[in-house]
């Protein structure tokens, strides 16, 4: 049952990652689905109350991080901005909303902070090359791709849990 909900999960990534990347435009349905596999994983590996306290964890997590983003953006613009405007999607919200179903509250930080690095890195080396047309940075891409790349790790490492 948890394979298959892991393929599934892997297959909605992969299909919301390449709508990022073609359009930055992401189906709903998608995301309800990809939050519903993603609960559904959460309820197996613990019980419904353990996966509720832990997706309300990251849930306050995500939302202080998008709270101090704001700040930054305010203090660096000197008024308040709208971020969902130009900065990130409301597609990068949702998805960041699914995988607060995914972890317990330190991997949640662990594999956020670690996703935001590798995705800093990446578009830096590419703007080392050639210089963007847009500055868009498809956020969902990147962090479906690295959530996957998690998914074959569990896998392979059976002692990898990330609700511990």
């Amino acid at each position: 049952m948890v394979l298959g909900l892991d393929v599934l999960v892997a297959l909605l990534c992969t299909v919301l990652a390449w709508q990022d990347l073609r359009s930055r435009k992401i189906s709903l349905l998608l995301i309800l689905f990809l939050f519903l596999a993603m609960g559904a994983n959460s309820v197996i590996a613990n019980s419904f109350t353990t996966a509720f306290s832990l997706f309300l964890v990251n849930f306050f997590v995500c939302a202080l991080y998008l709270l101090a983003l704001l700040g930054w953006f305010a203090l660096r613009k000197k008024k308040l901005v709208n971020i969902f405007d130009q900065y990130l999607g409301c597609g990068d919200v949702l998805f960041l909303v699914c995988l607060c179903a995914a972890f317990s509250g330190p991997n949640f930080i662990a594999f956020i902070a670690l996703s935001f690095m590798l995705t800093l890195i990446i578009i830096g080396a590419q703007m080392l090359y050639r210089k963007p047309q847009t500055p868009h940075i498809p956020l969902v891409t990147y962090l479906a791709g690295f959530y996957g790349v998690l998914l074959i790790f569990k896998h392979l490492n059976p002692g990898f849990d990330p609700y511990d």
